[in-house]
């Protein structure tokens, strides 16, 4: 005996599920706001966001799907603005169309590290925004050592590649060379 069952496609409520992702991660960058400790969360959920939004609209035609990218780029630069601002100051960050008085974290955290910060970058250089490429170049490799993960070797030297290139500073070539 064969029981029939219509047939499944997790796209069939795609809005409902999209809006209700985009909901649920806006509450999580509003929850990073109030403590920034939670950036390193919210980065994931709103990358998680994005691409979710690309499974659904794989030409990348709907404007929340750049709504979606633009979030990410936006928590991933907000990261690198609170990490090295001094404890007891806050920074403004615009995300998700609000601007957002966030608390320094004064401190590098796990979050704070090199694949983090290439994952900020990238996401500034995917939605061409040339200001945040500038700012993340300023964060120091220095500054992502401090943070207690490892990664291959070869990490470090090509964050600082990248924070070369991006200036046009003279030690790029030597800085490739390292990578």
């Amino acid at each position: 005996m064969k029981i029939s069952r219509p047939a499944y496609n997790p796209l069939d409520n795609s809005a409902e599920l999209l809006e209700g992702l985009d909901a649920r991660t806006l509450r999580e960058i509003e929850r990073a706001a109030r403590s920034p400790q939670m950036f390193g969360l919210a980065l994931s959920k709103t990358l998680n966001t994005a691409f979710i939004h690309c499974l659904h609209d794989p030409t990348a035609n709907a404007n929340e799907t750049w709504e979606a990218w633009v979030a990410a780029m936006q928590t991933g630069s907000a990261l690198f603005a609170s990490a090295p601002a001094p404890e007891g100051t806050s920074v403004s960050c615009v995300i998700a169309h609000e601007k957002r008085t966030i608390p320094a974290l004064g401190k590098p955290m796990h979050f704070t590290d090199a694949v983090t910060w290439l994952q900020a970058f990238w996401l500034a250089v995917i939605c061409r925004d040339q200001n945040r490429m500038t700012r993340l170049c300023q964060v120091t490799v220095d500054q992502l050592l401090v943070s207690s993960a490892e990664f291959e070797e070869y990490i470090y030297p090509w964050v600082g590649a990248l924070q070369a290139f991006w200036p046009q500073r003279r030690d790029l070539g030597e800085k490739l060379v390292a990578a």
